[in-house]
Order: C-alpha cells, then structure tokens, then sequence
C-alpha cells in the first residue's frame, strides 16, 4: 500500500513538473515524457534525433550507453536542439533500472543564459567606436589558424596623416575617420576576410588564402582611406601604409606581429601610401629576422626615386 502510493505521488509530480522530463532507453528512445517535455521537445520519438550537432547526438548517445552498462551514473550536458530557431538547452541524465527506461532525464531551456553569454562574448572581442574586432578576438583567430597550420595573409594599415585631423579637426572627426576607414575596409574584404582595429589609427586584415592577392587588396585599402578622408569637410590627406606577411610554418603571434609591423613601418620609409611585404628571406641574405621586405605599390604612382619593387632587409 505505501510503495503504491509513493508510485502514484512521484507520477504525480512527473506529470505536474515545470521541469521538462523523460525516461529514455539505451538507445535514447523515449519511453515516457511529461507535459514541460513535449512543450519544449514536441512529439518526437528519438531523443538523439532532437539534437542539431551530430558530435552531440554522439555524445549523448555515449553517456546514455555507459549509463546503460553501469560505468557511470550521471551526466550533464550543454546542447543545440534540431530546428530553424536557436535553441539550446542543458541535459543532465542519472541510471535508472527497471522497466521505465534505462535513464531519467531533465531538460532545462537554457536558451536566452547562452544568447546573453554570445552577446558578452562578442562584445569582448568588439571595438565598441568602429564596430571591427578589437586586438583580442584577432588574436584568438589568428592563434587558431596557426595552431590549425591553415594558410592565409595578414596586412597591417597604419594611417598617414590622420595625427593631423585630430589636430586640426578635433577628436570627434577624428572618430567618424576611424569609423569611416573601418567600414571601407569591410566593404572591400574577400568572404572569410576579418578586419580588426588594433588601436589608435592602426587596423589589421586577416585573409583566406584564396581569393584576392592581398597586395591588390592593401592598394585598393589605401585608395579608400584617401577617399574616406576626402568625404570629411576640411580634412588634410590622409592615405595608409601597409604591411603584408603570410601566415608560415613556424609563426606564432609574435612573431607574426613582429614581421608585420616591420614590414608597415617599411612602406612608412618608403615614402608612407604603399605596400610592403614581408617574405622569407634567402638563407645566405644575411637577414637576422629570416624575412625580406619588398616594396608592393604606392597609392596611384611609382615612387618618385623608382623604387617600386625595391627589397629591404629586415
């Protein structure tokens, strides 16, 4: 008499439960589900078919197996749910014996926690006055592409002239420049390109390796620059210089950043509104940095000396 009614009281309060329950078996078949559950899940038969992420439907299917066979008794989980909404919810399963299924499971909609932590995320990795990645998030995708040995190219602009537009102008001009430059920048990336403002006056761009050779693209950036500064009533000339460095075995970010900015303070001496690259050096080049610096372009002409095309060891 009392087990059945303890029986009566728990199917009780599964039913009545806000928080979403189901009993599944081995092979994350529901066997039983209440109400929260098919509001939040619908009618489907599978918990693994609910899953967006084939890693995760994986996972799940692992730890229902290990909580199967014994070899562990809980688990919890954070995962996407199927479907053309967003959602993600938190699962977190004990053993169960007996003919209700071989786990209990609760899940709970954790939907708008993981979209206010994205928009966290995303604002740390922001520059709040131009709206392009900030030096932290650059870093982490470029620590990522090396770490991943994947190809691509890193061009690093430095404005000319834009000391001045302050001065002149004042700092709120300055401002609309900056975020002016940024959106030109935008605008001209390839798919897959990034552009970050590294602070101050200085920008960077991260690019695939296919698509625009990115000594085409810095010219085109620095046309733009000039342009944006153009658009700003009384403003003085402002171009960029650029450098240019691929991403090669054996770079990590400092040495990547070293590279890069050597090579933009390069097409500054150059004569500042131009490109250098910088490019690996011939073994007996005498080069201490292992890399060679080569003038790309000017802004709409060759350098008046002809240098265009000039190697500068670095």
């Amino acid at each position: 008499m009392g087990e059945s009614h303890t029986g009566h009281t728990v199917r009780i309060m599964f039913e009545a439960s806000p928080i979403a329950m189901c009993a599944v078996d081995a092979d994350g078949t529901i066997v039983r589900a209440n109400p929260a559950f098919r509001q939040l899940a619908g009618e489907e038969s599978s918990l693994l078919e609910l899953l967006h992420d084939a890693r995760d439907r994986a996972a799940l299917a692992a730890s229902l197996r290990d909580l199967a066979s014994g070899a562990q008794r809980t688990f919890s989980a954070e995962v996407q749910l199927a479907g053309e909404a967003e959602r993600w919810c938190e699962i977190s399963g004990v053993a169960m014996r007996g003919a209700s299924g071989a786990a209990m499971l609760h899940l709970v909609d954790v939907t708008a926690r993981h979209r206010r932590e994205a928009q966290l995320r995303a604002l740390a990795e922001c520059d709040p006055l131009t709206g392009a990645r900030n030096r932290l998030s650059l870093h982490r995708i470029l620590a990522e592409r090396l770490a991943a040995a994947e190809p691509g190219t890193l061009l690093m602009l430095d404005l000319d002239g834009f000391k001045a537009v302050n001065d002149t102008l004042g700092h709120q001009r300055g401002d609309e420049l900056l975020i002016a430059v940024a959106e030109a920048i935008r605008d001209a990336l390839p798919p897959g390109g990034v552009v970050a403002r590294l602070g101050g006056d200085e920008f960077a761009v991260l690019l695939a390796e296919e698509g625009t050779p990115a000594s085409a693209l810095g010219t085109a950036l620095i046309r733009r620059v000039a342009a944006a500064a153009a658009r700003i009533p009384g403003a003085p000339r402002v171009t960029a210089s650029v450098g240019i460095t691929r991403l090669r075995a054996g770079h990590d970010l400092e040495s990547i950043f070293a590279e890069v900015d050597l090579a933009m303070y390069a097409a500054k001496r150059a004569g500042k509104a131009r490109c250098v690259e910088a490019a690996p050096a011939d073994p007996g080049a005498g080069s201490s940095t292992g890399s060679v610096l080569r003038v790309l372009d000017r802004e709409a002409e060759p350098p008046a000396d002809g240098g265009n095309g000039r190697s500068y060891l670095a």
